[in-house]
């Protein structure tokens, strides 16, 4: 009587793969897969498409699960609405202060404008703290929904879904993907509504204050553009790839925990740990590049910013010098681009 643990004959220990050699039956002849031949067993086709291009019914299937939740959707934007005209109100303010009251020595206005610019900095503070508020509400109801959604849809699939994935590649898609999808929604797809609509609000008031000193400050903007653009993108890709090995390093820790017995039986403790170093190491040192580009974006971005101050500055000054400025109206400019 075989035990249970016992191979049969000509074949390998479980949780040793086999040399793939089509119909024939390989007999006393299967060897162990190298290392680096052994990480395909624990990736499914998918996770090689790192590069879709994002499709608009990917986008609209999204947006059906913000309008299950319109109350929520509408104080969200309400908030950071609201949020937008005051923060575009408090530079403008500041120069009319600087210029009416400091220029004038008006003490009169001057607490006026102050209590009106303290009032605008406490309606800002309001209204952030409600958009943090309503947006990750929104967000953890989205994405409750979403994995409720993807739980069932998971226990429909077929059997050769489960035969051609790791369960450890399957839950990972389940929870950190979806905790992915759950910072689009509560930070990604209101941060990029923000960003959009004061960069315009703060180009069109530019243009109306000074069209001079609007122009000047706008010469770093195509550099902003391409460090959003092509930086970013080689960011998003280099986060993919650690999310990759993650997917990889999961499946194969719930593959070898499910067989530790089966491991444990034909002494194969030393392969594993040795295979789980390697993925582990691939997975470090993904992370370690994806940090770094991710470190160089920030900072790139503030240097753009402090050299269009600069340029501000240095002609706002020639101007003020000349007369067609006020130090008001610089100080009002540099507000908005900070």
């Amino acid at each position: 009587m075989r035990h249970e643990n016992e191979s049969k004959p000509g074949s390998a220990p479980h949780g040793v793969a086999m040399e793939p050699y089509g119909d024939e039956f390989p007999g006393k002849n299967w060897r162990p897969f190298a290392r680096d031949e052994l990480r395909s067993p624990f990736i499914y086709k998918d996770d090689e498409q790192l590069e879709r291009p994002v499709r608009f019914e990917q986008m609209r299937r999204l947006s059906a699960y913000v309008l299950r939740f319109k109350k929520l959707a509408v104080l969200s934007l309400i908030a950071t609405v609201g949020g937008i005209i005051v923060s575009l109100a408090a530079p403008y303010l500041l120069g009319v202060t600087i210029n009416a009251a400091l220029g004038g020595k008006n003490l009169h206005l001057l607490f006026v404008y102050g209590g009106i610019l303290a009032a605008l900095y406490i309606l800002n503070t309001v209204a952030a703290t409600y958009r943090i508020r309503f947006t990750n509400w929104l967000g953890q109801s989205i994405i409750r929904e979403l994995r409720a959604e993807l739980f069932g849809h998971v226990q429909s699939l077929s059997f050769d879904f489960f035969d051609q994935r790791p369960a450890g590649s399957v839950l990972v898609r389940i929870m950190n993907d979806v905790n992915a999808l759950q910072d689009l929604f509560t930070n990604g797809v209101i941060n990029s509504i923000t960003n959009m609509l004061t960069l315009v609000g703060i180009i069109v008031i530019m243009l109306s204050l000074d069209w001079r000193l609007a122009l000047i400050s706008m010469v770093v903007v195509p550099i902003m553009f391409l460090l959003s653009t092509k930086l970013r993108a080689t960011i998003r890709r280099a986060w993919q790839s650690v999310r990759l090995r993650l997917s990889r390093l999961n499946a194969h820790l719930n593959e070898a925990i499910q067989g530790v017995r089966v491991t444990q039986a034909y002494a194969r403790e030393d392969e594993n740990q040795t295979f789980f170093q390697s993925m582990n190491g691939e997975y470090l040192n993904r992370f370690r590049v994806a940090q770094k580009l991710s470190a160089l974006f920030g900072p790139g971005v503030d240097f753009t910013g402090a050299v269009g101050s600069a340029l501000l500055f240095f002609f706002g000054v020639h101007f003020l010098l000349g007369g067609s400025v006020t130090v008001g109206l610089l100080v009002a400019f540099a507000n908005y681009l900070g």
